[in-house]
């Protein structure tokens, strides 16, 4: 099924990444607090970061490119709301690189940076002001209530009336399709 499964040295409790929950060992049941991580190609993280340097790991290292996601049917985008799972499918965001959604009172920016690769989920609202958001082109998204341009790639407003600010990012994961199913029974495709 193509899962991750980690293994802590401390415990040697086995941990599923799509669960962050520990499935044998001494800490079976506990859950890891996630944290926002991005998977993206290594030419489109250079561009952003030149003077980055990075462990390398031979085994994988090779197989993580841009052509991963060549057949895009195999994919989703899976997150938590609220102990609900959710997940958008690839081929969604390809088609539509921005989408703004409210689910369970929370709002929701999902954005796909084509160069990278990489799919980010954000929280929408800023000073306490829901926006919705709409692609206009390559990595430029604007909000539909102050025109604000903003960069879909980390979320910073680049133009207008919230030029400086910065969207926050919230923890979601890239994943087999059939992997996100099979460990989220309850899951569900949100509504546009």
């Amino acid at each position: 099924m193509r899962s991750l499964v980690m293994s802590d040295l401390e415990t040697g409790t086995e941990w599923s990444h799509l669960l962050g929950r520990g499935m044998s060992g001494q800490l079976e049941g506990e859950f890891l607090t996630p944290i926002v991580s991005d998977m993206l190609t290594w030419s489109a993280w250079r561009k952003r970061f030149p003077n980055t340097t990075a462990l390398e790991m031979s085994r994988t290292s090779r197989r993580f490119t841009k052509e991963l996601y060549a057949d895009p049917e195999q994919y989703v985008f899976g997150f938590d709301v609220d102990g609900k799972s959710y997940m958008i499918s690839m081929e969604r965001l390809i088609e539509s690189p921005v989408q703004s959604f409210v689910l369970n009172g929370q709002n929701i920016l999902l954005t796909f940076d084509r160069e990278g690769s990489v799919v980010r989920r954000f929280d929408s609202s800023v000073a306490g002001r829901l926006l919705t958001f709409q692609h206009e082109q390559s990595w430029i998204m604007r909000d539909k209530q102050t025109n604000s341009a903003w960069d879909l790639r980390d979320g910073a407003a680049i133009s207008g009336d919230f030029n400086g600010r910065r969207l926050e990012q919230r923890v979601g994961i890239m994943s087999f399709r059939k992997a996100w199913i099979r460990f989220h029974a309850d899951v569900s495709e949100p509504e546009l």
